[in-house]
């Protein structure tokens, strides 16, 4: 059998190379070229753009060192004096020190609850807990809802009126024991929510027009209560002796609380007048006795609600009649859960952190004053701890230095 020689295979330049990837390729010669000039390129402008640069600078700063001072500190000029050596005078060369500027520090103020004026013990006891727990004041309730006072008072028409008796302690007792236990002391008063005046002096009370009797509520018990007017000038002059005494005791300061009418019924307005009725007079009417306070006493604070002066309830609150140029706004947030409307904008606060709304209502605070400054007033009652802390540092991060906590 004849065996055909193959013989020896011949690989063509086609064959071999009909892959364009090959490593036999011209193209791939070709491409390897090209990459490695835009390398070369691309190197070339980073060297000139990063690192020439970057050399330059270092060079500069090896002669001219960077000096970048520390956040919040700043240095002080210091003053040289040099003596002049072999000569009859000596010259004295001062430079002017600068001071680095200070962040002022956050006040906490605490409302007390009244009974803590039961006796000076207690007073003691719970001011030097509070100054253990960080405040620097507390707001000491000294006229209460009814008329009450919680100290002996030298005004002729709080003895006279019942509000007042000698087992009370003395306004310099109780500025003593807060001031010593190292907080300042400021006080508060109800203003017109008073029974006591009214039932003695009958001319600070609602009257009925055609009768001259004393009105009386229907909610405070079978024979109802009297309630002090801020329209008569006896009312107003009451109160401007009260803030005046605790002022001149050394309370820095009067916050001026229960600043709203009783409920009126119908047919109370047919009998009261028509002062009552027209909203115009009624502010006129609160506007005008918190006026006569900040006459008597500089010290005096207007205590707005932020809730009841969005929805319009806070009849006293006019910025621009009123002369105390400062209030206390109470934020309770517990009565901001969902919307509202505020001049005419809606608001949804229902998905909003704390902190989120805190800003907000704060916005909402500084429009409803004007131009009054404004203490802010936490209600801490429904808060966590953690809670009202991220309110508190929200507050203190937009300016407000002074804070109040009431439970």
């Amino acid at each position: 059998m004849h065996i055909r020689r193959k013989g020896r295979k011949i690989y063509t330049y086609r064959v071999k190379n009909r892959r364009v990837f090959s490593k036999y390729h011209p193209m791939r010669s070709a491409l390897s070229t090209v990459l490695t000039l835009v390398v070369l390129a691309f190197l070339g402008v980073v060297g000139y753009n990063v690192v020439g640069p970057l050399v330059t600078r270092l060079s500069a700063e090896k002669e001219r060192p960077t000096m970048t001072p520390d956040p919040y500190i700043y240095e002080e000029q210091q003053t040289t004096a040099v003596t002049t050596i072999g000569s009859d005078s000596q010259e004295e060369i001062s430079t002017e020190t600068t001071a680095a500027p200070m962040l002022t520090p956050l006040q906490l103020s605490l409302y007390l609850n009244p009974n803590a004026l039961s006796d000076m013990e207690k007073l003691r006891t719970v001011v030097s807990e509070a100054a253990a727990e960080g405040y620097h004041a507390v707001v000491v309730p000294l006229k209460l809802s009814g008329g009450a006072l919680q100290y002996q008072s030298l005004v002729n028409e709080a003895k006279e009126c019942g509000a007042t008796s000698e087992t009370l302690p003395t306004l310099s007792e109780i500025a003593t024991t807060i001031s010593e236990c190292g907080v300042f002391p400021i006080a508060r008063i109800e203003t017109i929510s008073d029974h006591l005046m009214p039932a003695e002096y009958q001319e600070t009370g609602y009257r009925n027009t055609a009768t001259e009797k004393l009105w009386r509520d229907d909610e405070t018990g079978a024979e109802g209560k009297p309630w002090m007017t801020p329209f008569a000038d006896e009312s107003r002059q009451y109160l401007q002796n009260i803030a005046s005494e605790i002022a001149n005791a050394g309370f820095r300061n009067v916050i001026c609380g229960g600043v709203e009418y009783p409920h009126f019924m119908e047919s109370d307005y047919e009998i009261l007048g028509p002062m009552l009725s027209d909203e115009a007079s009624r502010s006129s009417g609160l506007v005008g006795m918190l006026n006569a306070i900040g006459d008597a006493t500089s010290a005096a604070v207007c205590e707005v609600e932020l809730s009841r002066a969005i929805a319009g309830e806070e009849e006293s609150l006019n910025p621009d009649a009123l002369n105390l140029t400062t209030a206390m706004v109470l934020i309770d947030f517990d009565k901001f859960n969902g919307t509202f409307f505020h001049a005419s904008e809606r608001y949804d606060v229902s998905k909003l952190a704390y902190p989120d709304k805190a800003l907000m209502l704060m916005q909402i605070a500084e429009e409803v004053t004007g131009t009054m400054s404004v203490l802010p007033c936490i209600r801490s009652s429904n808060l966590t701890q953690s809670q009202l802390e991220a309110v508190i540092d929200t507050m203190y991060e937009i300016g407000y230095t002074e804070i109040f906590i009431q439970s």
